[in-house]
């Protein structure tokens, strides 16, 4: 899912790489809760 839309502000595009880590840091405590 590298598909970029055309004109993103820089601010955007961070802030999302931003919430992508914490989606999978949330995912990994979501895994460790549930093993």
């Amino acid at each position: 899912m590298e598909a970029t839309p055309r004109k993103v502000p820089q601010k955007q595009t961070a802030l999302l790489e931003v919430g992508g880590e914490r989606l999978e840091v949330g995912k990994e405590k979501l895994n460790d809760l549930l093993l």
